[in-house]
C-alpha cells in the first residue's frame, strides 16, 4: 500500500496539463476495454437468443393467422399431428396389437369397486422438463384436467373434478360413473395432453375455487370463466415434448420446431429441428414437387400423387378412419320438414354414385366401404365391434337413381321435365364445403353435379375450411360437407363426436343447435333412443353389453341416415426417402396401420428415433432466433413425497439426461474477468486526495 500512496501523491502533484495527458493516456485504453466488455456481453446475449440447426425434417401443416398460444383458443397455433412432439399425450396407442406405449406417464392402474366407482392412478416420468427448464410434474396434469373439466370434456362424464396429487409424479382420478376401460384410457391418456401449470396456473386456481364453492362446469360462473380463457393469449408457448415451437421464427409461410433440451425424449429424436410449412393442398403441392417436403398428410388429388411418385416420392396409405358426409339442417326454414323425412334422405343416398365421387376425389385412396360406412363408424372399427346377428340387417345404398325416384314419388314429390318439385316449388338447395380441402371440394362438386342432373338443383358455396364447422354447429346451412367417423379404437367416439359437435343441443341438452336432429329415431326395429345407446357403448364396463348397444345403433344409423357418409378416406401421404430423411419403416410394417391423424405412424417414427438424417445430404448450419420459451431456464421447488405403489404391467419409458447448451461458458468467464480488471483499474485511478 506504501507504493500505491507514493504513486497517488505523484499524480496529485502533477500540473493540470500533465494530468490531462495522463488521463487521456489511461482513459482511452479503459474506453476500449469497456467497448470490448460490451461487445462480449452482446455476444453472450446473442448466444442466449439464437440456436444453430444442422439437421432437420421438412413437414407441412396449416395454421391460421392471427394465432394464439392458448391451447384452448379456437385459433391456437397447433401443429396438428406433430403436436404430439410438442405437448405429448400421457401415452400413445399402437393399433395393430391394441397396446399402449407410455410417453409422459410411466405406468397407470385402473381399479373398479363393486359399486361401479373406481380409481385411475397415473404415475408420471420424472426426468422431463418444459422448454424453459421448469420440471414437468403432476401439477401440470392436474391443471390441464381442471381446465378440461371447465370445458366439459367427455372424460368428466365419468370422472370427478376432484383430482388428487399425493406426490409430484402421481395423479389420482376418481371414477364416479362406470365407463368402458378403452374409453377411459383413450380420453385420459391420449385426448388430454398436459399443458404447463406455469402458464395456466391462475386459470386452474380460479376453476378450483369455483368447484370448491359448489359450481359445476355447466354453471354460468364457469361458462364466464371459460369464455374469458379462450380470449386470452399467453406470452409464451412452452413445450414438454422433444420439440418446441420457436415462436420467434413464425412467418405467414413457415415456422420451426426446435429440439427441447429439457425433454426426456431429446436424445431419442435424431433431428435438430422440424421446419413446418403453412398451407392446404394447393399451397403444399408445389413444395412437394420441388422436394422441399419430406412428409405431408394433405388430401392430394390422384394426379398429384402420381406426379409425386414419378419424381421419387412414395405414397403411404394408412387409414384415417373418417371421410366426408352430406349433412342436413333439420331445422331449415324452407326444407326442414323435407329433410326430416327419412325416405327423402334414403332417396338422396340412392341418387348419388358414391364410387364416382370417391374416384374423382382421391382415386384409390377414397373407398366406398359398403355396408360399413352406413353404420357411421369406420370399417375396421365396425367389423371388430359388431355382433354377427346384426351384420345382415345393415342397410346399404348402392347407386340406383330409379329407386331414388320411386322413393321421392312415394312422399309426394313430382318431377316436371328434369326438375323435382315439392309443395309446388322446385327443390333448390345450397351446399357449403371447405374451399381449401381439395378432396372434399371435389366430392361436393361431384355430388352437386349428380343431384342437379337427377333433378335436384344444388348451388355450391365454397367457404374457408375453418369456418364451415362453425356454420354447421350454429345451424347456418342447408346442406354441408363435413366429416363422419372418428380415429378411436371404439365406436363410441364416432357417434359422440358427430352428435356432441354438430347436434349438441339435441344430444347434450345444451350448446349450439347444429343439425337440430331429434335423438329418438323411428326404425324398422321400433323407436330407438340414440342417446341411450351411445351411453351404453361408452359407459358399460361389460364388453358384451357394449357390442350389443353398438350393433343396435349401427342398424338404426344405416336406416335413419342422420348424415350420409360418402366414402372413407385412406392416406395418400407423400413420403420422401433419401434426401433429408432416411430410415423409413417399410409400408408392410404394422406401425403403418396407425391412423394418419391419431397416433400418426411418422410422428412415432420421429419420436422413437427410427428415422434419421441422411448422411449423403449436404447439411449446412442455420442460425435461428430463439423464442422467449428458451431464454430463461427456471426451476420449481417441490416437497419430498412418497410414491403410491402400482400393480400395472405397462413398461416404463426411455430415460435420458439432458443439459442446456444455450449459453457459452467461455464467453461468460471472459466478460467477468474483463469487467473485474476494468473495475480494479478504475478504482485505482479514482483514488485521489480532495
Amino acid at each position: 500500500m506504501g507504493k500505491l500512496h507514493k504513486w497517488k501523491n505523484r499524480f496529485i502533484n502533477m500540473t493540470n496539463t500533465k494530468r490531462i495527458k495522463y488521463k487521456l493516456l489511461i482513459g482511452i485504453p479503459l474506453l476500449l476495454l469497456a467497448f470490448l466488455a460490451a461487445s462480449l456481453f452482446k455476444m453472450v446475449t446473442t448466444a442466449q437468443q439464437t440456436v444453430t440447426v444442422t439437421t432437420y425434417m421438412s413437414i407441412a401443416w396449416p395454421y391460421v393467422l392471427p394465432y394464439s398460444f392458448n391451447y384452448w383458443a379456437t385459433n391456437f397455433l397447433s401443429v396438428g399431428v406433430w403436436q404430439d412432439l410438442v405437448t405429448p399425450p400421457l401415452a400413445q396407442y399402437i393399433w395393430y396389437n391394441s397396446t399402449w406405449i407410455p410417453i409422459l406417464a410411466s405406468n397407470w392402474t385402473l381399479q373398479y369397486f363393486p359399486n361401479g366407482t373406481g380409481l385411475f392412478i397415473i404415475h408420471l416420468i420424472k426426468n422431463n422438463g418444459w422448454s424453459d427448464g421448469t420440471p414437468f410434474t403432476a401439477q401440470d396434469v392436474k391443471c390441464t384436467f381442471l381446465i378440461d373439466y371447465a370445458f366439459s370434456y367427455p372424460a368428466f362424464l365419468y370422472i370427478s373434478p376432484q383430482i388428487d396429487t399425493p406426490d409430484n409424479y402421481t395423479v389420482v382420478l376418481h371414477i364416479v360413473h362406470p365407463a368402458s376401460p378403452i374409453v377411459l384410457e383413450w380420453d385420459i391418456l391420449y385426448l388430454m395432453p398436459p399443458q404447463p401449470y406455469k402458464v395456466y396456473g391462475n386459470w386452474c386456481m380460479a376453476i378450483q375455487n369455483l368447484i370448491n364453492q359448489g359450481y359445476s362446469n355447466t354453471s354460468p360462473q364457469m361458462t364466464n370463466l371459460t369464455q374469458a380463457l379462450v380470449k386470452w393469449n399467453p406470452p409464451v408457448y412452452l413445450a414438454d415434448g422433444p420439440y418446441y415451437v420457436d415462436t420467434a421464427t413464425i412467418t405467414t409461410d413457415t415456422y420451426w420446431l426446435v429440439k427441447n433440451p429439457y425433454s426426456a425424449w431429446a436424445n431419442q429424436v435424431k433431428f435438430d429441428a422440424l421446419k413446418n410449412h403453412n398451407g392446404e393442398t394447393p399451397v403444399i403441392t408445389p413444395l412437394v414437387l420441388a422436394k422441399e417436403i419430406d412428409y405431408a398428410t394433405h388430401g392430394f388429388p390422384p394426379a398429384s400423387a402420381a406426379q409425386f411418385q414419378s419424381i421419387g416420392y412414395s405414397i403411404a396409405s394408412p387409414p384415417t378412419l373418417f371421410g366426408p358426409a352430406l349433412f342436413f339442417n333439420y331445422n331449415d326454414s324452407t326444407y326442414g320438414p323435407l329433410f326430416r323425412n327419412v325416405i327423402f334422405r334414403q332417396a338422396i343416398a340412392y341418387a348419388i354414385n358414391m364410387t364416382q365421387a370417391a374416384q374423382v376425389s382421391l382415386g384409390p385412396y377414397a373407398k366406398v366401404e359398403v355396408p360399413w360406412q352406413f353404420t357411421g363408424v369406420p370399417k375396421s372399427t365396425a367389423e371388430s365391434w359388431i355382433e354377427s346377428w346384426a351384420v345382415g340387417q345393415i342397410s346399404s345404398y348402392v347407386y340406383n337413381p330409379s329407386k331414388a325416384a320411386q322413393l321421392l314419388e312415394s312422399i309426394g314429390l313430382k318431377k316436371v321435365g328434369n326438375q323435382w318439385y315439392w309443395n309446388g316449388k322446385p327443390v333448390e338447395l345450397t351446399l357449403i364445403y371447405p374451399a381449401e380441402f381439395a378432396d372434399w371440394g371435389a366430392t361436393a362438386q361431384n355430388i352437386a353435379a349428380q343431384l342437379t342432373a337427377f333433378g335436384i338443383k344444388i348451388d355450391l358455396k365454397a367457404v374457408t375450411y375453418s369456418e364451415v364447422p362453425t356454420l354447421v354447429e350454429e345451424g347456418q346451412f342447408q346442406l354441408a360437407i363435413q366429416g363422419w367417423g372418428a380415429g378411436a379404437p371404439t365406436p363410441f367416439f364416432s357417434y359422440y363426436d358427430l352428435f356432441a359437435t354438430y347436434n349438441a343441443r339435441e344430444y347434450l341438452g345444451t350448446g349450439t343447435p347444429g343439425m337440430a336432429l331429434p335423438m329418438i329415431w323411428n326404425t324398422t326395429n321400433g323407436l330407438i333412443n340414440v342417446s341411450k345407446l351411445i351411453y351404453e357403448i361408452g359407459y358399460s364396463t361389460n364388453v358384451t353389453e357394449e357390442r350389443e348397444a353398438f350393433s343396435k345403433l349401427a342398424i338404426a344409423f344405416s336406416q335413419y341416415l342422420p348424415v350420409i357418409p360418402i366414402w372413407e378416406r385412406y392416406g395418400d401421404n407423400a413420403v420422401l426417402e433419401g434426401v433429408r430423411v432416411c430410415g423409413w419403416l417399410p409400408f408392410s410394417n404394422p406401425l403403418w396401420e396407425n391412423p394418419v391423424y391419431q397416433n400418426n405412424p411418422v410422428v412415432l417414427q420421429v419420436l422413437f428415433g427410427i428415422v434419421y438424417p441422411c448422411s449423403s445430404y449436404h447439411w449446412s448450419s442455420i442460425t435461428l432466433p430463439v423464442s422467449m420459451s428458451m431464454v430463461s431456464p427456471t426451476t420449481t421447488t417441490t416437497s419430498p413425497t412418497t410414491t403410491t405403489p402400482t400393480t400395472t404391467t405397462v413398461p416404463p419409458t426411455t430415460t435420458t439426461t439432458v443439459t442446456s447448451k444455450m449459453l457459452s461458458t467461455t464467453l461468460i468467464i471472459t466478460v467477468v474477468v474483463v469487467v473485474i480488471i476494468i473495475a480494479v483499474i478504475a478504482v485505482v485511478f479514482l483514488m485521489r486526495r480532495r
